[in-house]
């Protein structure tokens, strides 16, 4: 008798409290009403005030955008950008890129193809070229040699790439 009066006392007295069956919200609307009702947020005793000002924005750690950006450019576009060169410099991927380029000539108007590099400018055309759709760098301005005339523009670069370096103009002589 010992041990079921005490699992009986126990389940009388102590479940007792949790007996209360807990109010029903399985619908959406109940979902909205817990959501805007305060007295369902518990206790949030937080200092609102901060929330508010701009010290209470502070971050823990340091927010420095130059930071992040360096880490972008020394962890991901670097290495990136110069395996993409080399596939591009590459013979193997100069004949897939010819092959790439000639199929989606049609789409890529204004740039040297998909993957692909700009020309660099001439005397005739001073500007450089535009760098692929993809991948590519643009083509470097012609430096003048000639007195009084501008150096060409730099091309653009298209999805990852750099774009090319404008050129120099003349100085003139001495």
């Amino acid at each position: 008798m010992g041990a079921a009066a005490s699992v009986a006392a126990f389940l009388a007295f102590g479940l007792a409290p949790m007996a209360t069956a807990p109010v029903a919200s399985a619908d959406f609307e109940d979902l909205l009403t817990d959501l805007f009702d305060p007295a369902a947020w518990g206790n949030l005793s937080g200092d609102f005030d901060s929330l508010f000002t701009s010290s209470g924005w502070d971050l823990a750690g340091s927010a420095d955008a130059t930071g992040m950006a360096q880490m972008w450019e020394t962890a991901f576009y670097t290495p990136l950008h110069a395996a993409l060169q080399s596939w591009i410099d590459s013979d193997f991927g100069s004949q897939v890129n010819n092959v790439i380029n000639q199929l989606t000539a049609p789409f890529t108007e204004g740039f040297c193809g998909m993957i692909c590099n700009g020309v660099d400018g001439t005397e005739a055309d001073p500007d450089g070229g535009n760098g692929g759709l993809w991948f590519g760098d643009g083509g470097d301005g012609w430096t003048s040699t000639i007195e009084g005339v501008a150096g060409g523009n730099g091309g653009h670069a298209g999805g990852i790439g750099d774009g090319g370096a404008g050129g120099a103009g003349a100085q003139p002589a001495p």
